[in-house]
C-alpha cells in the first residue's frame, strides 16, 4: 500500500513538471544594466573580467544580459541584502 502511494505521488509530481513551462527568458541591454544598477559602462565590462556577470546572447548591437543576473548584480556590487 505504502509502495502504491509512493509510485502515485512520484507520477503526480512527474505530470505537474512536464505541464508547467520554463518562464520566459528577460534579455537586458547593456544600457539597462548600467542604469538599473547605478554604474558606468567601463564598471559593467569590469564586473564581466570579475565574474560577477556574464551576457546571455552577443548580437550586433551588443550584448544582453538576462534580468535575473542584472538584479544579482546590483545587489552584489553595492552589498545590498537580499
Amino acid at each position: 500500500m505504502r509502495k502504491e502511494i509512493l509510485d502515485c505521488k512520484r507520477e503526480i509530481k512527474e505530470l505537474i513538471f512536464r505541464k508547467i513551462p520554463d518562464p520566459p527568458v528577460v534579455l537586458v541591454s547593456s544600457k539597462e544594466v548600467c542604469q538599473y544598477a547605478a554604474i558606468a559602462p567601463k564598471t559593467l565590462y569590469r564586473c564581466e573580467k570579475k565574474n560577477m556577470i556574464s551576457y546571455h546572447i552577443r548580437t550586433s548591437k551588443g550584448k544582453l544580459y538576462r534580468y535575473e543576473d542584472m538584479v544579482k548584480l546590483k545587489k552584489i556590487y553595492h552589498n545590498l541584502p537580499d
